[in-house]
């Protein structure tokens, strides 16, 4: 083991979240650090963020804001930065009270950075184009960003894996999306192996081509759910990774873009400036009136 990249691992993500003051990365210790060895910064007075006596301790740190926090900065590693910490478990993630902070402020520390992922700028273009898609209920664009991902026609097997539900060409869209899959999603993909629609060895050949990067993501994804879990709290993930799935689509074109015209960045920005405009009338508009006239609808309970 070379613990040198993994300092610089851990440097690297603590650049990443500098500006972020609910999260601390150690610092490296790079006088005392080699290949052998690897010294950082110990943080002080700090927990595994799922610790329940933190919270009864500390009763003015909302569980859920801590959450949103948690699902915020991982969606910043896989859509923004392409740079993903890919064993978030709660040993990993750690929580203390902001150091001179007021009442209710945390911090989340980040810890072991030896097993990370570097997303390529083009396997980032198409994770982005897939989210926008479904939250936008594109199934065309789905269906392009199956094709890039090299699965071709697989468009039911990227729901469950990535959205923990099906993704028919009624798309799904913000109204469909929930934390946690719905119990008859689930029965429907189940009874399509039974009644013949799946294959088991279509499910075989889609685990045999999809990218490895897809399913390091979606793993990475489905540890932060049972940290939520383990709180007992949670949030609407999909509002916060379909934002930065905005933004990083932005990131990502404007990188590709470099080296072409200022018509072709200029499209770029009107083109992130409606996707925000649309996500923001649907996320922040809709789905609130969604919770105050049918109390009943899973995003109510968001």
């Amino acid at each position: 083991m070379d613990f040198i990249k993994e300092a610089k691992n851990c440097e690297r993500t603590r650049k990443a979240f500098a500006g972020n003051v609910d999260v601390v990365v150690p610092a490296v210790r790079w006088g005392l650090t080699t290949s052998r060895v690897f010294v950082m910064e110990f943080i002080e007075n700090a927990v595994p963020m799922t610790r329940r006596d933190f919270y009864l301790d500390n009763p003015g740190v909302s569980r859920k804001r801590v959450a949103k926090t948690l699902v915020e900065v991982f969606a910043q590693m896989s859509f923004v930065d392409g740079f993903v910490h890919c064993d978030p478990h709660a040993g990993n993630i750690l929580i203390r009270r902001k150091p001179g902070g007021r009442e209710g402020d945390f911090e989340l520390a980040i810890l072991d950075h030896g097993l990370y992922r570097e997303l390529g700028d083009p396997f980032v273009r198409t994770y982005c184009n897939m989210w926008k898609s479904v939250i936008f209920q594109d199934f065309a664009g789905l269906r392009r960003a199956a094709e890039e991902l090299g699965v071709p026609g697989m468009e039911h097997f990227i729901g469950m894996v990535v959205f923990n539900r099906p993704v028919s060409a009624g798309g799904v869209g913000m109204m469909g999306l929930s934390s946690r899959a719905r119990p008859e999603d689930v029965k429907k993909f189940v009874e399509s192996f039974r009644d013949g629609t799946v294959e088991l060895t279509e499910v075989l050949s889609f685990l045999e081509v999809v990218p490895r990067d897809l399913l390091l993501v979606s793993k990475t994804n489905n540890l932060i759910r049972s940290a939520m879990r383990s709180m007992e709290t949670d949030v609407n993930r999909f509002v916060v990774s379909g934002r930065a799935a905005i933004d990083g689509s932005y990131h990502v074109e404007m990188r590709f873009a470099a080296r072409e015209g200022w018509m072709k960045r200029c499209r770029i920005r009107l083109q992130y400036a409606y996707d925000l405009l649309r996500f923001w009338a649907e996320a922040y508009v809709l789905l609130p009136l969604v919770s105050l006239f049918v109390p009943d609808h899973p995003m109510a309970h968001m």
